[in-house]
């Protein structure tokens, strides 16, 4: 789920979270994906099943997870 500046507070909390957690998120890293650490994090990854979130991605890595079946094998 991308963050856009329109509704990032609605965003996370879809997903249970709080302004402060996507924030402690983004800190984990300096703001860059979780996977790749080159690019900004822009979307919440998350299982689709379980609705679980499983850290920051950046748009590249966030499809490129959903291509392999939104498993989290890979993370």
């Amino acid at each position: 789920e991308r963050l856009s500046n329109a509704a990032p507070a609605r965003r996370a909390r879809k997903y249970g979270l709080t302004p402060s957690d996507v924030d402690a998120m983004l800190a984990l890293h300096d703001g860059a994906c979780h996977l790749c650490l080159t690019r900004p994090a822009t979307d919440i990854d998350h299982c689709h099943d379980t609705n679980v979130v499983r850290g920051m991605l950046c748009s590249a890595c966030n499809t490129s997870l959903g291509k392999l079946g939104h498993t989290g094998r890979f993370i």
